[in-house]
């Protein structure tokens, strides 16, 4: 189950919300937003440009567009499942009330677009992201058992992510929308660290004990874990994108 509290979850889709938002009451965007063309022989630079300088100017939100801030961004529950008896983990965690903090500090380094195709990519680069809130947990951990219940804070250090969104067009009043039918992203760490408050219900020696094995293993521990935050954030910023996208005809996204 995930719930998200956030219309700029993903990164990729802000640029795209605050051109749909010109839409809301007749306003116009602020001329602060760099606006790019289709046209442009410049145009992924141009798109890769408004990205960026969309994400600076939206960290404290848009109030009069009915845009939230972007830090922290609020993720309200989450499920991660992972693992087969034969995995080197299996574990269940279920997160609630969770902050991600510092996506504003990201910078878009490559954008590249196909609209014959309907396909978009982008990769981004950010010093740290750090994902708190509150969890429970079970399952194991390389060979040993894990439970517990409290607060939790993951913190992915030097991450950079690859998004690539993949759109059918669909028309609605005779007008031409894009629906986002799949997105894939993938993380890229250089360090993860791991911080659970009341592991087994608050042993410090057990406790001590898994979180050295935690993050003394982490490229392990996130590598199994991967493919489960991967599926999820990709679900979640494909909700968030096609909510842009479907209210916004692509003409108006993409200008001529």
């Amino acid at each position: 189950m995930i719930s998200v509290n956030a219309l700029a979850c993903c990164l990729v889709g802000i640029w795209f919300l605050t051109l749909g938002a010109h839409t809301i009451e007749g306003k116009d965007l602020p001329s602060s937003f760099e606006k790019c063309h289709r046209n442009d022989p410049q145009f992924d630079q141009c798109l890769r440009s408004a990205v960026n300088g969309a994400i600076r100017l939206l960290k404290d939100g848009l109030p009069d567009f009915g845009i939230l801030p972007l830090e922290p961004l609020a993720v309200d529950s989450l499920v991660i499942e992972q693992g087969e008896p034969s995995s080197p983990i299996k574990l269940k965690q279920h997160f609630t009330n969770v902050r991600l903090s510092h996506l504003t500090e990201s910078t878009i380094l490559k954008y590249r677009t196909d609209l014959k195709k309907l396909i978009i990519k982008a990769e981004a680069i950010t010093p740290q992201v750090q994902f708190a809130g509150n969890y429970t947990m079970d399952g194991r951990i390389l060979v040993l058992p894990i439970t517990g219940k409290g607060l939790a804070n993951i913190t992915l250090h030097r991450l950079k992510t690859h998004h690539e969104l993949i759109g059918e067009l669909v028309e609605r009043n005779g007008e031409q929308y894009m629906h986002i039918r799949k997105y894939l992203v993938h993380f890229e760490p250089k360090l993860v660290t791991f911080q659970f408050g009341n592991l087994f219900n608050g042993d410090e020696r057990l406790g001590k004990t898994m979180h050295q094995v935690l993050n003394d293993n982490w490229e392990v521990v996130f590598r199994e874990l991967r493919s489960s935050y991967e599926d999820t954030f990709g679900y979640i910023f494909k909700k968030i994108s096609n909510q842009i996208f479907l209210k916004v005809p692509m003409n108006k996204i993409f200008p001529q």
